[in-house]
């Protein structure tokens, strides 16, 4: 297994180490970092295949390989606010963390500089709105609050977010390729929020070349641009663009892949239940158009 390192002066068993180290079925190294908050000792073990870590570090899995990095801490409490059942108490670190009359935990979708909430009333369970900014939106998330039920209504970022009545309005402005200007709206039904439009600018509509189309698409995926994934897929794959959707599923992040030298595979990242996965992807072409999709994961 190779061990990718960031973020961080990492040493294994005394020695630095500057990009990566490996390790080997049945072998154990003991590892110890410094980031910019705090430093660690950590145990590495690799047993029938699978990474064991003993001590709390950054971590994401690709395939059979693995990408290491200083976790984040640093919890602070904000604000303390009554709700008609009990205050409440909201704190903000790696995860928005609410305790005291209602509890709920949830890691937001990028970290945020400051955090906000307003209670409102008028609904059948409490409404709370939590407005901040990260390095460079705007945040937004609406929670409902339940006693063991509270739950994430609505979450965005955005250049701009506007709220009218029950309508919310998001402007983002996304660092992509096609430098995309997304408008969404979404309307309050009693229940839940409903998307009622999602219009879709392409700002810099440059040539692309083949070693880009993976990331275009991934990209279009992760923005909901019909008419890119159109113009990049062949004509099979842009028959049903929901199938295309669902093989990629949630994107939270796209990025250059670390264990490949294919000029054209691109990666993304995603939370899931068993921690950060990033899973690698290679394209297979005639002409200009993606005919072929190959995965990590397969």
């Amino acid at each position: 297994m190779r061990i990718k390192v960031r973020d961080g002066q990492f040493f294994v068993e005394g020695y630095p180490v500057k990009r990566e180290f490996s390790l080997a079925e049945g072998e154990e190294r003991k590892v110890a970092y410094i980031g910019a908050q705090e430093a660690g000792f950590l145990l590495f073990r690799l047993r029938e295949g699978v990474l064991d870590v003993k001590g709390e570090i950054g971590l994401t899995r690709w395939g059979k390989n693995a990408e290491i990095y200083p976790p984040k801490r640093g919890e602070r409490f904000l604000s303390e606010f009554e709700t008609g059942k009990g205050k409440c108490r909201l704190f903000l670190g790696g995860e928005i963390r609410l305790e005291g009359a209602y509890s709920l935990s949830y890691a937001p979708l990028a970290p945020l500089l400051t955090l906000q909430a307003e209670l409102l009333s008028g609904q059948r369970a409490p409404i709370l709105l939590l407005r901040g900014e990260s390095e460079s939106e705007k945040y937004l998330s609406v929670l409902s609050l339940e006693a063991g039920a509270s739950k994430v209504l609505l979450e965005v970022l955005g250049e701009s977010i506007e709220t009218v009545g029950n309508e919310i309005t998001v402007v983002r402005l996304l660092p992509d390729l096609r430098r995309r200007r997304i408008t969404s709206r979404y309307v309050w039904r009693g229940a839940t929020f409903e998307k009622t439009s999602h219009i879709c600018e392409c700002t810099y509509a440059h040539p692309f070349i083949r070693e880009d189309a993976g990331r275009l698409l991934l990209e279009a995926v992760s923005a909901r641009d019909y008419e890119e994934l159109r113009r990049l897929l062949s004509t099979e794959f842009a028959e049903d663009l929901e199938t295309v959707y669902d093989y990629f599923g949630k994107i939270d992040r796209i990025r250059k892949p670390l264990f490949t030298s294919s000029e054209t595979a691109v990666a993304i990242e995603k939370k899931t239940p068993n921690g950060n996965v990033a899973i690698t992807y290679d394209f297979s072409f005639e002409g200009n158009k993606i005919v072929n999709i190959d995965s990590s994961e397969d």
